[in-house]
């Protein structure tokens, strides 16, 4: 089984193909679940953003063939933190999983301001984690989406009120 950043650059600088990276990160093992979580463990660890990048990368790569609910508590954590750029796409696999114990996670990464998202006026990541919030569906969510309803800043606000209207 290779995780290693070497084999995600040579995927990524086109020298072996999606199929080959597959091969390679041997996804159909009995171990490649517990290998990817504890590599994801092992990035929170030591900070590494590029290693996440290519570990979030593998969830969306692999998310028919594995059980994305392994990754939860780690996804939810990692949402909240701020030393990494994968907070769009780690709001995107919550929205997939939509378990209400990321409720709590998601409201509050809903005011995270990451740093290197300060240029994007149109709010993609926190639209990302509204639509996550609108998936769950429960009582916590729905008083979620019901305060940002009520936000200052229309973009936000009109997201929220169109989920609450999916419910």
């Amino acid at each position: 089984m290779n995780l290693s950043n070497s084999i995600f650059e040579e995927f990524f600088m086109n020298k072996i193909s999606e199929e080959e990276l597959i091969d390679q990160l041997e996804v159909g093992s009995p171990q490649f679940e517990k290998k990817l979580k504890k590599e994801m463990k092992s990035t929170i660890f030591k900070r590494d953003g590029k290693r996440l990048a290519y570990l979030i990368y593998t969830l969306f790569l692999t998310e028919n063939s594995i059980d994305m609910n392994v990754y939860l508590d780690i996804l939810n954590q990692l949402i909240i933190c701020d030393w990494h750029k994968e907070h769009e796409n780690i709001a995107m696999i919550l929205q997939k999983i939509h378990s209400p114990s990321s409720v709590a996670y998601l409201k509050k990464a809903l005011y995270l301001n990451p740093e290197y998202l300060n240029w994007d006026d149109n709010y993609a990541f926190e639209v990302k984690i509204i639509w996550a919030l609108g998936y769950i569906k429960n009582s916590e969510s729905k008083k979620v989406l019901e305060l940002v309803s009520k936000e200052s800043n229309e973009i936000l606000a009109r997201n929220a009120r169109q989920q609450l209207s999916n419910w």
